[in-house]
């Protein structure tokens, strides 16, 4: 679920938007009804994914990250093997707030694990912490790295630093 803003209408822009499996709008209409409770849990994973985004259960590889809370509902939908990075919380935009959608999520997130159907990696420590505190699996810890960039180090006249932080 892509959303091209800062890219739209560039040639990069036009091939992502291209690309996109679900449109962001699709996403952003399904997260409404969830909070509004017009759709379940179980209707998303069954209907909702299905309709909108069919080449995410039958794709030979799929990469699955934000919002993750999706991703062990894609994985009870497939056959093939997944690969999940996690950058945010695991429930970073769940939708719902009844305990019942919470334990249905659980489940199937139980289930991925233990079938072993998502290779899962975290790119922050602390998000590995968060992972392992809310459902007991010690997931890998995977930084990012920047083997395309060509810079060389060579300190400045003045005194920056930049820093990065992803959540």
């Amino acid at each position: 679920f892509t959303q091209v803003k800062a890219l739209r209408g560039t040639e990069m822009g036009n091939w992502l938007a291209s690309h996109t499996v679900a449109s962001f709008e699709s996403w952003t209409r399904m997260r409404q009804a969830a909070q509004q409770r017009e759709v379940t849990l179980d209707e998303i994973r069954d209907k909702w994914l299905a309709r909108e985004a069919p080449a995410l259960i039958d794709a030979d590889i799929l990469i699955c990250s934000e919002p993750f809370w999706l991703c062990p509902l894609l994985a009870s939908k497939r056959s093939q093997a997944m690969v999940g990075i996690l950058h945010m919380s695991i429930l970073n935009e769940f939708p719902f707030t009844d305990q019942e959608s919470l334990a249905q999520f659980w489940f199937y997130f139980k289930a991925m694990m233990e079938d072993r159907k998502m290779l899962t990696s975290v790119s922050c420590r602390i998000t590995g912490e968060q992972v392992r505190h809310q459902s007991g699996w010690r997931v890998p810890y995977v930084p990012f790295i920047g083997l395309g960039v060509h810079a060389r180090y060579a300190p400045g006249q003045l005194r920056q630093a930049l820093l990065f932080r992803n959540n």
